[in-house]
């Protein structure tokens, strides 16, 4: 009686234990020396895309997916994978193409006393490596768009110099075509200046004058723009009469400000350093 115990307790703990190991995701085979198939589980049946029972008895290279050629072959030529040692780890690609099938492959010799037998665990790694594609995909496109966005960045500072360039020429050009009528009118009015007349023409002539020197100041004025951007301004400090400044200034909006019957005037306070 205590014999039938045992034999029911053995085979309800075989049934667990085929329970458990057909509910791991891991497909899981046990073979002879020779790779006869003797046990295999559920997850096993679906990696071959066979049942069980067309499994067993058969051996394990005949029922495997085709995979593709490795760089390496193996040891010798048409021995099975499992002859190269007694225990081992591979990485099988069963599909190259994107997306890719990978799956590792590890075996070990279990050591049953009178019937040594081979275990084998497949382990599907196709998501690590499709998620590793994707990330190498996605790094290629970031560095592809990168080097765009660098090239992009090189062409509009390369225009952006061309363009300063251009302006550059082109202030200096108009700034020599300014001062040559400019210089005509200042010194036509210096002459005028020397000449006898009255007063009245004497402050229009006079007005004349200084507002042309106003311009060939505005003038140099945008040069020194030009030569702020290349970095070659130089200050030029000097003293100057304020009070003769706001004057000048007064002088040169006096016309306008009569025409619109305006009274214009400069009020100084005596605090106002000259």
């Amino acid at each position: 009686m205590a014999d039938l115990e045992l034999v029911a307790q053995l085979r309800t703990t075989l049934g667990r234990l085929e329970a458990a190991l057909g509910a791991v995701d891991e497909a899981l085979a046990f073979t002879d020396l020779d790779g006869i198939v003797e046990w295999t589980n559920a997850s096993f049946d679906r990696f071959v895309g066979l049942p069980r029972l067309q499994c067993l008895g058969r051996s394990l290279s005949g029922i495997l997916p085709d995979r593709q050629p490795q760089a390496t072959a193996e040891p010798q030529a048409g021995q099975p994978f499992w002859m190269e040692a007694p225990q081992g780890t591979t990485t099988w690609e069963l599909a190259s193409a994107p997306p890719r099938r990978v799956i590792e492959v590890s075996w070990a010799t279990v050591n049953v006393p009178s019937r040594p037998s081979l275990v084998f665990t497949f382990r599907d790694q196709s998501a690590i490596v499709q998620a590793q594609d994707r990330l190498i995909d996605a790094r290629d496109q970031l560095e592809q768009q990168v080097a765009q966005r660098t090239l992009e960045l090189r062409q509009a500072r390369d225009e952006a110099l061309a363009a300063s360039q251009s302006k550059t020429r082109f202030l200096a050009t108009m700034s020599h075509e300014i001062r040559t009528p400019l210089n005509a009118v200042i010194g036509m009015s210096d002459l005028l200046l020397a000449s006898p007349m009255d007063a009245r023409h004497r402050e229009m002539i006079q007005t004349i004058h200084e507002s042309g020197d106003y311009l060939l100041n505005l003038v140099n004025d945008i040069l020194d723009i030009s030569q702020i951007e290349t970095g070659r301004l130089a200050l030029n400090p000097r003293t100057f009469d304020l009070h003769h400044l706001l004057d000048d200034v007064l002088n040169l909006f006096q016309h306008q400000a009569s025409i619109r019957q305006l009274d214009l005037r400069l009020s100084l306070s005596a605090e106002v350093p000259k």
